[in-house]
């Protein structure tokens, strides 16, 4: 707003970030509580009406919330990290807002914890198809999903290019092409890796149910780990990283983000 184009003005670059940076933030959650109060929308319960806000919500902090530069830090990660409310989340608002809350509270912080953070929620979980995800069983046809595997390097970390930190490609010396971040086998190793994660709280025998089976309000929390979905093989990670055979599905996460956070593609693609 022009007012508040002013106010930078007066104040200076440093002062008016060192203030936006330490603003208490605005979040989607109470955003979306203060609309949904007012168009009558229920969520999250038995009697949910379907009604979906997050566009309003959105809008609403866009447009009224002092916090700018964090909302637009939140905006440009929603860009990179993206879900879709054109997703089957039935309707479900308060699991939109609740990963837009998630941008938005990293969104001044270190992309290895929203990495971590992005990864267990189950709004990326259903959306990516982490959630319910479970070793390889091949008397059953069963294989690891690659989505989230795929996507994570693709689009989340490294990209399918090595790069110098100036972001142009690295060449091959023999044939002058790029050279490829990684290969079908390492999707194959980090969908194993990234398996045996589900709604909180669940017996495991509901492992994998439909999203539409569990309760509201159990889809909410950050997914956990399932020992006996997690497949347990050895293996050989981006940069020599590796997962021994028999680590537990938390080892296995932190191991994994670790390869990528600390990949040398991250900064300049990201």
């Amino acid at each position: 707003r022009v007012e508040d184009g002013a106010y930078l003005t007066e104040s200076g670059a440093k002062a008016w970030s060192e203030e936006q940076t330490t603003m208490q933030p605005c979040g989607y959650l109470d955003a979306w509580a203060e609309i949904a109060e007012e168009f009558n929308d229920v969520d999250g319960t038995a009697q949910a009406n379907g009604m979906e806000l997050p566009h309003e919500a959105f809008m609403f902090n866009a447009l009224e919330s002092p916090d700018q530069l964090r909302q637009r830090m939140t905006y440009a990660l929603s860009q990179l990290f993206v879900i879709s409310d054109q997703f089957d989340f039935a309707g479900h608002d308060r699991l939109i807002m609740g990963y837009a809350d998630t941008l938005h509270r990293n969104a001044f912080g270190n992309y290895r914890e929203l990495l971590r953070d992005v990864t267990l929620h189950p709004a990326m979980g259903m959306y990516l198809a982490m959630l319910g995800n479970e070793k390889a069983d091949p008397e059953r046809n069963i294989r690891p999903d690659e989505n989230f595997a795929r996507e994570v390097m693709q689009l989340f970390t490294v990209g399918l290019q090595l790069l110098n930190q100036d972001g142009s490609p690295v060449l091959d010396e023999s044939t002058g092409l790029p050279i490829q971040t990684y290969n079908p086998l390492d999707i194959q190793n980090y969908a194993a890796a990234l398996t045996g994660w589900y709604f909180a709280g669940q017996e495991s025998n509901r492992f994998g149910d439909t999203f539409h089976s569990i309760d509201w309000q159990d889809r909410l929390a950050p997914m956990a780990p399932y020992e006996n979905f997690h497949q347990k093989t050895q293996k050989k990670l981006l940069r020599n990283y590796y997962l021994p055979a028999g680590a537990s599905p938390r080892d296995s996460l932190e191991v994994t983000i670790d390869s990528l956070f600390y990949h040398p593609n991250l900064g300049p693609f990201v």
